[in-house]
This record gives C-alpha cells, sequence and structure tokens, in this order.
C-alpha cells in the first residue's frame, strides 16, 4: 500500500485535501483572515496605511538575547546604485 494512501485509511478527513472547491474556500478564507490580522496589527502599531511601515519598525530575533531590525539586517538600497547612477527622487 502506499503511503499516501495508508495515509488517507488513518485520516478519514484527509479526503477533504483533495476537494478542489473545499480547498479554494478554505484557501480564500485563509487569505482573508491574514489579511484583517494584518490590518488589526498595523492598527495597534499605529500605522494608518500599510505604506508607513518601514523595515526600521519590524524586529527580528538573532539570538536568544538580540535583536536586529530588518533595516539593519538588510540595509536598504538607492534608487538607481546598481546602475552606478543617482536617481533625484
Amino acid at each position: 500500500m502506499s503511503v499516501r494512501l495508508e495515509w488517507q485509511r488513518k485520516t478519514p478527513s484527509s479526503m477533504e485535501v483533495w476537494d478542489v472547491k473545499n480547498k479554494a474556500e478554505r484557501a480564500a478564507n485563509f487569505h482573508r483572515n491574514t489579511m484583517e490580522s494584518f490590518v488589526h496589527l498595523m492598527a495597534a502599531a499605529g500605522f494608518r496605511t500599510p505604506d508607513e511601515c518601514q523595515p526600521k519598525h519590524i524586529h527580528r530575533r538573532v539570538s536568544m538575547l538580540d535583536t536586529m531590525t530588518y533595516e539593519e539586517l538588510y540595509p536598504s538600497v538607492k534608487t538607481g546604485a546598481f546602475l552606478g547612477v543617482e536617481m533625484k527622487q
């Protein structure tokens, strides 16, 4: 017996994974809930729009005791820097 069939036999509810219509609905629900949570998180942080959130506002744990901002981990690159020209902003 294949591993997949053995797994399905042990978990009858696993058949819903293969139901495309159901999966599309679950994916849409997941996306909607994720976006709603993102909006709540941004509002709790005091941002009025997602554009206000910058890499300097997001921290990542780099060790048990230390965190760094995404700006520190991945410094911003000025527009045109890879082309060797300065772009007016």
